[in-house]
């Protein structure tokens, strides 16, 4: 009987994500009509996919196929964060902490005792991204300054990794102690990173703008001494 109800409560919650990709592909929309970036767009196409693959897990839940309904839920976060790298510039650290947590809390869920598959997905989404930063296979859009989208990407991370965790939480007393441990573990470690990571970005960041203001006050006040220098030379000719 219990696992009846987890199950028709996974299934009711599943249309969270769905509910929340649609807000999203909106967002994408809107702001592709003010920007004109066609990384909006295919940013809503991606999407459209990652809905179409969580629809896909319902489907599988209602069937009872818990862990393949938990391999489709996993690609399409993978799908969508890592698009998300893929076409814009300046999202790093939510990309980053938001896809691992949500992989992690997802395999913990729905791939109970399987955590060397969970390890190795979240481990082929580090890479990519980092491959992506390394290669940039498509212009990307530079979304740092729309602080309007960050706000939203955070928010939508955080509301979907809330629910995930609270299932995983209704389910954590029956696992063994081990995996307890790991969880515990891998929980700490998430958080670490997380702090870290967006620290570091910030400070990159700040450390960025002000190395620019100080080269543009500089080429400023030289290009200031050069015209002042001239306009003196004139005005010594016009006396002579």
């Amino acid at each position: 009987m219990t696992h009846v109800r987890n199950t028709a409560l996974l299934r009711a919650l599943i249309w969270i994500p769905v509910g929340s990709g649609i807000i999203t592909m909106g967002t994408y929309l809107l702001f592709a009509l003010q920007t004109g970036a066609w990384q909006f767009l295919a940013g809503a196409g991606v999407f459209a996919v990652g809905i179409v693959l969580v629809l896909l897990a319902h489907r599988l839940i209602k069937r009872g196929r818990l862990q393949t309904a938990g391999y489709s839920i996993m690609l399409a976060f993978a799908v969508v964060y890592g698009a998300a790298e893929l076409l814009f510039n300046g999202l790093t650290p939510h990309i980053v902490i938001g896809g691992v947590l949500l992989l992690v809390l997802t395999g913990s869920m729905l791939l109970p005792g399987q955590w060397k598959k969970t390890l190795a997905a979240v481990a082929l989404y580090l890479v990519y991204v980092w491959l992506t930063n390394r290669i940039v296979p498509l212009p990307r859009y530079d979304v740092r300054d729309l602080i309007v989208l960050n706000v939203f990407i955070a928010g939508i991370t955080i509301v979907l990794a809330l629910v995930i965790f609270w299932l995983f939480a209704r389910t954590y007393a029956s696992y063994a102690l081990r995996t307890k441990l790991l969880i515990a573990f891998l929980g700490v470690s998430l958080i670490s990173v997380g702090v870290v990571t967006v620290y570091v970005d910030r400070t990159i960041r700040l450390t960025l703008q002000e190395r620019a203001s100080a080269e543009l006050a500089n080429a400023a006040q030289l290009r200031g001494t050069a015209v002042g220098n001239l306009l003196a030379e004139e005005v010594k000719l016009l006396q002579t």
